[in-house]
This record gives C-alpha cells, sequence and structure tokens, in this order.
C-alpha cells in the first residue's frame, strides 16, 4: 500500500485515469478509447473485478491494435517467419545469418504509427530480444540457458547451438528466433 501510495504520488494523472474511468462506467456503462473503439461493460460498476476490467481496456486495446498493425506489415514484408503473439510480443523466426539485418527492419515495421482521435500519433516503444529458444537467457548464470532470448544491442556475438537436425528443426527451422516485445 504504502509503494502504491508513493507511486500514485509520483504520477498524479494514473489515479486521474482511474477515477475518470470508475465514474464513466458508474454514468454511462461504455469506454470508447482514443482509436474509437468502444466496450460495454455489463458487470455491477462498482465491482472491482468491472473496474479492473475498465481500468485495463484503454491501454490493453490501444497495444492491441499497434501489435496487430505490425504483424500485417511483417507479413507483407516477407522475410519473417511468424510463430506466436503472446499478449504484447511477438515470436518470430529469421535466417540466422541476416538476424543483425532484420532485428532493425522488424523494429521499423513494428513502429506502426497509429492515429488517435483527433489527429495525434501514437506509437508504442520496442525492443527486440534474440535467441535459439524460447526461453529466456540470464547473464547471472549464462550457463542454465546460453541460447535463450536476451535483449538485441546492434548484434548477436553468440555462437548457435549445435543441435542435431531434428532437434535443430524443432526448436527452428530457420535457425534463430527473436521477439519483439511492445513496452508501456
Amino acid at each position: 500500500k504504502a509503494f502504491q501510495n508513493k507511486y500514485f504520488s509520483a504520477f498524479p494523472c494514473i489515479p486521474a485515469y482511474h477515477e475518470y474511468v470508475i465514474n464513466t462506467i458508474k454514468t454511462e456503462g461504455v469506454l470508447t478509447t482514443p482509436f474509437g473503439r468502444r466496450r460495454h461493460f455489463f458487470g455491477r460498476p462498482t465491482a472491482q473485478d468491472t473496474i479492473n476490467a475498465a481500468i485495463a481496456f484503454t491501454p490493453q486495446s490501444m497495444t492491441g491494435s499497434q501489435i496487430n498493425k505490425g504483424i500485417m506489415s511483417l507479413w507483407r514484408h516477407g522475410a519473417f517467419d511468424l510463430c506466436v503473439q503472446v499478449h504484447d510480443s511477438i515470436l518470430l523466426e529469421v535466417d540466422e545469418d541476416r538476424l543483425d539485418e532484420l532485428t532493425p527492419v522488424a523494429l521499423e515495421i513494428m513502429q506502426a504509427p497509429l492515429i488517435l482521435n483527433g489527429g495525434r500519433e501514437f506509437i508504442v516503444p520496442l525492443e527486440a530480444e534474440v535467441g535459439w529458444n524460447w526461453g529466456k537467457f540470464d547473464p547471472r548464470s549464462p550457463q542454465e540457458n546460453p541460447h535463450g532470448l536476451r535483449k538485441f544491442k546492434g548484434h548477436e556475438d553468440r555462437k548457435p547451438p549445435r543441435y542435431s537436425n531434428a532437434v535443430h528443426s524443432a526448436v527452428t527451422d530457420k535457425g534463430r528466433a527473436f521477439a519483439l516485445k511492445g513496452i508501456i
């Protein structure tokens, strides 16, 4: 509770947004994102689960819109194999020898600007992680998963693992996977 009070004191716009959302669902029962997407809330407007869902709706909806627009742009580009989308992340595969070239391209493509009502541009900041498997690389104990996903810093300097053909094709048929994450 102390942390939350300190956090909200540092960012007073957040509790103000929460109050706006709570009052809007109490009086209207519907929220509209700056992109114009509407959602009706049919639960009791004073129920905590309704309030939580309403507070989460706008940021999650806007991030989802940006991710979906970016996925379509990546698919049209043709150099990326889309594996899975999980919330604000996309897992892609690219040819190993083109990773350093294509990662910045993917980040640029994913910076899919969306125009808010009123004409203002909205872009979610992104980062990329690269690796040969979907697990996390931990720099404090790199031996545990030396080929896991880690933040891309312009060049991947790790050597690819030497899997047998059967295991390698099960891990990735292009050699290396990387993930893009939206940061909010």
